[in-house]
């Protein structure tokens, strides 16, 4: 990852850089010492506590006019009620009018059905759930491209079930440590529920 961001740099000097593989809530940096952290979704894969200490942690090592640079996956709670075999026959028309966009719609989906299955009070994804309502439409479906691609999304990221927050909870737990500045959105995927912060 650190050499294909690299990659993307217009001016870097390696020279200059310190780079450090560790557990962010261990990393051994003194106070006052950074003046970037950047997070690409730490929230999703730690739970609620270990977002308190990681928020402290990057607080703590951050200069007073530092910034902290964050995406995060929010659940929409509005989608708990809809119907899931509804919502995956709208993905398989979204992937009919637009089947070289094959994999974004998968990821676009999984991520949907995530907000329908899952758990509001323990805040996590159920991805037994996510699976089960994936592999109903599986044996539903006549369509050769339909079945193949829903086969393919029930085995995408299926196994662990992550921090599922809404924008107020996970703003809830950033708001003790950081003000927030600016809220943005990516323009190449649907990324209203995956704003950068």
């Amino acid at each position: 990852m650190i050499w294909r961001m690299t990659s993307f740099l217009k001016r870097a000097d390696p020279a200059n850089e310190i780079w450090i593989k560790a557990d962010w809530c261990d990393l051994s940096l003194p106070e006052n010492y950074l003046d970037l952290v950047m997070g690409d979704m730490p929230w999703t894969v730690i739970s609620i506590r270990e977002q308190e200490e990681l928020r402290d942690k990057i607080a703590s090592i951050l200069k007073t006019d530092g910034l902290f640079i964050t995406r995060a996956r929010l659940r929409n709670p509005a989608r708990a009620r809809e119907n899931g075999l509804e919502v995956i026959q709208r993905f398989l028309e979204k992937l009919d009018n637009h089947p070289e966009k094959y994999h974004l719609i998968g990821n676009e989906a999984v991520s949907y059905l995530h907000d329908i299955t899952a758990d509001a009070e323990g805040k996590r994804t159920n991805e037994a759930k996510t699976k089960a309502l994936v592999l109903e439409a599986t044996a539903l479906s006549r369509n050769p491209l339909h079945k193949k691609f829903l086969e393919g999304i029930s085995r995408r990221s299926m196994g662990a079930n992550w921090t599922s927050q809404t924008h107020e909870e996970l703003l809830a737990i950033l708001d003790k440590e950081f003000h927030i500045v600016a809220e943005l959105n990516a323009t190449d995927y649907d990324s209203e529920w995956y704003p950068v912060m």
